[in-house]
This record gives structure tokens, sequence and C-alpha cells, in this order.
């Protein structure tokens, strides 16, 4: 809940496909600190804004700069947040981005989407004894 309250700072002017991404990247390091018994004691507004800040910022290379995550900084500011203050957050982000960069998943991120692959994916989906697949009787 508060990844997506807090998503709605993010610049209007930003595409669809690069806001979907940082939803889904934040979301994912959301559910990352589930695993990490130290984020208990967080809060749950600490973690999402943790979160969404490095979503961000492991998105710029592939943005090319700063300035989404510059827009996004100002207007956490500006609805009352100190940032420079607020240890909770920044040992959030910090725990993060050590589990994010230590369990690799940034060797797919910055990838191309690879259309082929999504194909394959979906052919493979539908598997000939699966029961959406023909008749009800095909696996006789």
């Amino acid at each position: 809940a508060f990844c997506s309250d807090l998503l709605q700072l993010v610049s209007d002017d930003m595409d669809h496909h690069t806001r979907h991404d940082i939803q889904e990247l934040a979301r994912f390091l959301t559910e990352l600190s589930v695993c990490d018994y130290w984020f208990v004691t967080r809060k749950p507004s600490s973690i999402a804004l943790a979160a969404i800040l490095s979503a961000i910022e492991l998105q710029v290379p592939r943005l090319g700069n700063l300035k989404y995550e510059v827009d996004f900084l100002h207007r956490v500011v500006d609805i009352g947040i100190d940032l420079t203050k607020d240890e909770d957050v920044i040992e959030c982000y910090e725990r993060l981005r050590k589990m994010f960069d230590g369990g690799d998943y940034n060797a797919t991120l910055n990838e191309e989407p690879d259309e082929e692959a999504d194909v394959a994916l979906t052919d493979r989906a539908l598997s000939p004894g699966a029961v959406n697949h023909g008749s009800p009787l095909s696996f006789i």
C-alpha cells in the first residue's frame, strides 16, 4: 500500500514502460525485504520509500539522466519527509541495495526485453497435457 501511494510522487512525464519497471522493481525489493528478519522492526513506509528510491536509481542507466530521481526526491521533500535526517529510510535503502547487489539480480536489469523469449515462454505455457489445451479428453 505504501509503495502505491509513494509511487504517485514519480514524475507524470515518465513513459509508461519505465514507470511500470520502477513499480515492479520497487515491489520486488519490498518482497525481498521479507526475507530478512532485520526489516521486521522497520516501518513499512520506510521500506517502501527505500525500495522506490532504489528502483529509480537502478533504472538511471537506462533512463540516461537523473531527472526523474531528482524530481522524485523534491516531491518527497515537498510532502515533509526529510531524507537527510530519516535514518530508518537510509538504513533500509542501504540494506535493500546490499541484498539486491548480493543476489546478483542486476544481471538482467539493464538488458532490453527479448521478444523471442516472450514468445517461447508463451508457447511453453500451454503444454499438450494442460487441461485448457485441445479437447478435455486429449490426455487419454
